[in-house]
């Protein structure tokens, strides 16, 4: 019988789950700049209200041996990612740091947990 649980995650939590894969039945990623703007600016909108924390919505995973499906939520988590993967891009090019390395997160750009 396959159970269900659910728990609260932070967003690095979250994606050192391991590997995550999208359903073929699932659609395409749609999102517009317009969408990520929003996701952004709603985060933002979190930090500077003092807000503790940022409620990213329900994601559904299920757990398929060595990877996990992703049954929701895609949009977001592939979007995150993406933001996440250009930050980590620009941060980490050397004519940006003077040669010194840097390690940046949403978390340490907004200062407010993300999950």
């Amino acid at each position: 019988m396959t159970s269900i649980s659910s728990e609260v995650l932070l967003v690095p939590d979250l994606l050192a789950k391991g590997r995550f894969q999208v359903p073929w039945h699932q659609r395409f990623y749609d999102w517009t700049a317009e969408h990520v703007h929003e996701l952004l600016t709603d985060i933002k909108e979190a930090h500077d209200a003092s807000r503790p924390s940022y409620f990213l919505g329900s994601i559904m995973l299920i757990h398929r041996g060595g990877h996990w499906e992703i049954n929701d939520g895609q949009q977001r988590l592939m979007t995150l990612s993406l933001v996440f993967a250009a930050f980590a891009r620009h941060f980490n090019t050397p004519p940006h740091l003077d040669g010194k390395r840097k390690d940046v997160s949403l978390q340490t750009l907004f200062d407010v947990p993300i999950y």
